[in-house]
């Protein structure tokens, strides 16, 4: 749920202000379950998560191995 919100909200608004293109990095920090960096990878985005609570990190990792 929160990639797709993510990619329906979140990424057009960055887009408006500042093209995303393959390629780029993005680094996120409080990431939580990824949701919002997997919208960036899926644009072909390298992406970095920095999240401190670790269940919410090996959550992450396993969404975005998907």
């Amino acid at each position: 749920m929160q990639a797709e919100n993510a990619a329906s909200y979140v990424i057009p608004f960055i887009q408006n202000a500042f093209p995303i293109q393959p390629g780029m990095r993005v680094l996120e920090i409080g990431c939580a379950e990824g949701g919002v960096l997997k919208a960036f990878v899926d644009k072909g985005c390298i992406g970095i998560g920095v999240e401190l609570d670790e269940p919410r990190l090996v959550l992450a990792r396993e969404f975005l191995q998907e």
